[in-house]
């Protein structure tokens, strides 16, 4: 067993960083309950700027979780167990246009209408393509490894062979990490379910 539950905890920080006339804060779109920019100090604008979701929680600092827990008690960030797809409930929204052409080595290169380029995969690609700011992480992960069953089994074998994991494990990495680079920038967010 486990002593430390946290150690299989990743979070996802909802919203978009911003520095507004008040100060630094993570605004956070609610839906139909409106936007709200929740103030962050200097400090706690450089951890969230810093996040990366990929990484389990673990032990975190006193001052980080002191700050998680005040953003969770505000809904502003989301928790997923372990690669539990399903915890991914956080709708993905797609704030900028973008367009993507194929890069080196079987990437493909974003590029944003701000002109903010980044490097990413097929499986971002799907994602962003698929994003209507009301679907979740996890349903869209689900879209995806269903579309790729149904189209490509020989290459879903593949890669649960080389990852020996299932499909939707493999995608749910994929989706956190899509989240570390592609969120929270003014181009991308993950934003509470609706």
């Amino acid at each position: 067993m486990n002593a430390n539950p946290a150690a299989d905890l990743h979070v996802l920080v909802l919203g978009t960083l911003a520095r507004l006339d008040q100060g630094p804060a993570l605004v956070v779109d609610y839906g139909i309950d409106g936007v709200k920019a929740h103030l962050l100090t200097d400090e706690q604008y450089l951890i969230l700027d810093e996040w990366d979701s990929t990484v389990p929680l673990g032990d975190p600092a006193e001052p980080v979780k002191q700050l998680l827990k005040a953003l969770e008690g505000k809904n502003a960030v989301a928790v997923a167990r372990g690669v539990n797809y399903t915890d991914l409930n956080a709708r993905l929204v797609i704030r900028q246009d973008v367009k993507w052409a194929p890069a080196e080595d079987d990437f493909l290169s974003f590029t944003f209408a701000d002109g903010r380029v980044i490097t990413g995969d097929q499986f971002d690609a799907e994602l962003i393509s698929r994003a209507d700011g009301l679907l979740t992480l996890g349903e869209l992960v689900r879209s995806i490894r269903d579309a790729w069953r149904a189209a490509e089994p020989d290459t879903v074998l593949a890669i649960e062979t080389e990852h020996d994991a299932p499909l939707i494990d493999v995608l749910t990495d994929a989706a956190l990490d899509f989240t570390t680079r592609f969120c929270g920038t003014g181009a991308v967010s993950v934003e509470p379910s609706l």
